[in-house]
């Protein structure tokens, strides 16, 4: 399974692996090449799919979870969006959610302001 995954390349074959062995040897590797992967593919990005989060939802490996997390987070807080911040909430685990309410929060703030002066 290792040597076909490194093979292969493909975050689908990573997680094959860290699914069966979330903390097995190759573990840091193959999330380093998920993360990797993903990012250069900007996949990672919420508006071009939503592929992150779903490897957020299969990952039983901490450290990936928190590292897709982050990935997940940047283009999120760029675009600064309700909808955004939404989608991240619905599918980020809590404690990697960080202010995450806070932005919602402002963003509905200013949203309500803009409404009530028009």
């Amino acid at each position: 399974m290792i040597k076909e995954a490194r093979e292969c390349n493909d975050v689908y074959n990573y997680m094959q692996y860290l699914n069966k062995h979330p903390e097995g040897g190759c573990a840091s590797e193959f999330c380093d090449s998920i993360c990797s992967l993903l990012s250069r593919d900007n996949s990672y990005n919420y508006t071009y799919g939503k592929d992150t989060y779903k490897y957020i939802s299969q990952s039983r490996n901490s450290d990936l979870t928190m590292r897709l997390s982050e990935l997940a987070y940047s283009p999120v807080k760029k675009d600064n969006k309700i909808e955004g911040w939404k989608l991240f909430i619905e599918h980020v685990p809590e404690k990697y959610q960080r202010d995450t309410n806070d932005k919602v929060s402002q963003l509905d703030n200013e949203l309500w302001g803009i409404e009530r002066k028009a």
